[in-house]
């Protein structure tokens, strides 16, 4: 017979906060995969694992209203993005013909069901949002403009140390192709090919 070994691939931290008004909310604060074993699939199914755990609690501890993470890393964020995006085809909890807003009711059947925060639903239909409509030129269009609304309010501060109205159009730009194309690009890449383009109206 072979003989069976185990051995180490990782670790993570998870610490329990209180949500108002009667519930917790878990929040991952440390991820590692040792170096041997990284690049295969082991920090997804890590993540799955206390998401599993999570829903899988009773009594008092079943009160977890979401699952947070604490100053992501850009890799482990796409990491997160990547499950969660999954997670969310395997339950059909977006519509494969995606809308073009997410209600508050669709949101909150993802909330409830996945344990996301509501901030980490509404990005996972942005992504989404991206994944269609780079298809689409008109709509690939109104989706950079909306975006970039978004990332100005984010990255006001920095934005307005740029005195010339070009100068900041142009930072404005390189923080669009870092942030959301290069990045959700990958995630497009690692997802099933789920999401089909709504008629144009």
């Amino acid at each position: 017979a072979g003989h069976l070994s185990y051995a180490i691939v990782g670790y993570t931290t998870v610490y329990p906060f209180y949500a108002f008004p009667y519930s917790k909310r878990l929040r991952i604060s440390q991820v590692l995969i040792l170096p041997p074993y990284q690049r295969r699939g082991h920090g997804a199914q890590l993540l799955n694992a206390i998401y599993n755990d999570a829903k899988a609690r009773t009594g008092y501890h079943k009160q977890i209203k979401d699952i947070t993470v604490e100053t992501p890393s850009p890799e482990f964020s796409v990491v997160r993005d990547i499950t969660d995006l999954r997670n969310i085809i395997e339950h059909k909890l977006f519509d494969a013909q995606l809308p073009s807003t997410l209600s508050s009711e669709q949101a909150q059947e993802v909330m409830t069901k996945l344990l996301l925060s509501e901030k980490q639903t509404r990005h996972l239909f942005e992504v989404a949002q991206f994944i269609v409509y780079r298809q689409d030129p008109q709509r690939y269009t109104q989706f950079r403009l909306a975006t970039k609304r978004r990332l100005y309010i984010k990255y006001r501060d920095w934005l307005e140390n740029y005195e010339s109205g070009v100068d900041r159009k142009e930072e404005l730009q390189d923080i669009f192709e870092e942030e959301i194309e290069q990045r959700y690009t990958l995630i497009a890449a690692s997802v099933p090919n789920y999401f089909v383009p709504s008629p144009s109206f």
